[in-house]
């Protein structure tokens, strides 16, 4: 591929790059509404006292049928974009 000058190839790297990753949400982009927010990590410490978040968030996605829809969603959404991943 040619390219007229540096900026123009920077600029195109850089678009490729950004194909590259897709359109998930980062980190940043996610919004929590204010009513939502620590609801899971309150489910937790009642009904899984001992457990972190993220430890209860596996354990709730391992077997989704023993839970209901709305802590699944909580748990699936802990695991994204709580939970380090390393």
């Amino acid at each position: 591929m040619g390219y007229k000058n540096d900026e123009q190839r920077k600029a195109a790297h850089a678009s490729m790059a950004e194909q590259k990753k897709g359109p998930g949400k980062k980190q940043d982009d996610i919004e929590i509404k204010k009513g939502n927010q620590g609801k899971f990590t309150a489910w937790v410490k009642k009904n899984m006292p001992g457990k972190d978040t993220c430890a209860a968030a596996s354990a709730v996605m391992k077997n989704k049928k023993k839970y209901s829809s709305s802590v699944v969603k909580m748990a699936n959404f802990a695991k994204n974009f709580g939970c380090a991943k390393k």
